[in-house]
């Protein structure tokens, strides 16, 4: 991975050309299985929340369906106050009927888990 992760810096810091960041982030469990954690958190994820801000409605869809992929790197707080928002506001503005299906698969997985840990003490909107 230390041979190709300078030009995938690069790759991921430039978000021009669309298809491109879609196509990534479409292929993310690859990235994932072949990157250290530092490279993850310090790389990454930053590129899936950057995304997430982007101006083109397909790369903010194709990021919040990678969320599914990252969440493992991600706690509750993040997913409540980060991704839920983006994810409410993405699914208003858009036609594409999978982003309310991603929408929903991630923060209910999310929330039967803190369910399971934390029991019904937690405010969740």
């Amino acid at each position: 991975m230390e041979i190709i992760m300078p030009e995938f810096r690069a790759i991921l810091g430039n978000t021009k050309p669309v298809q491109a960041t879609v196509y990534i982030l479409n292929k993310l469990d690859i990235v994932l299985s072949k990157s250290p954690l530092d490279e993850i958190k310090g790389e990454v994820l930053p590129f899936v929340f950057n995304t997430l801000d982007s101006s083109s409605l397909q790369a903010q869809e194709a990021a919040l369906g990678a969320i599914g992929v990252i969440k493992e790197y991600l706690d509750d707080n993040i997913l409540r106050k980060v991704v839920l928002p983006k994810a409410k506001s993405l699914f208003f503005r858009s036609s594409n009927v999978k982003v309310g299906e991603r929408r929903v698969d991630v923060y209910m997985s999310s929330l039967f888990t803190s369910l399971l840990i934390f029991g019904n003490q937690r405010s969740y909107i």
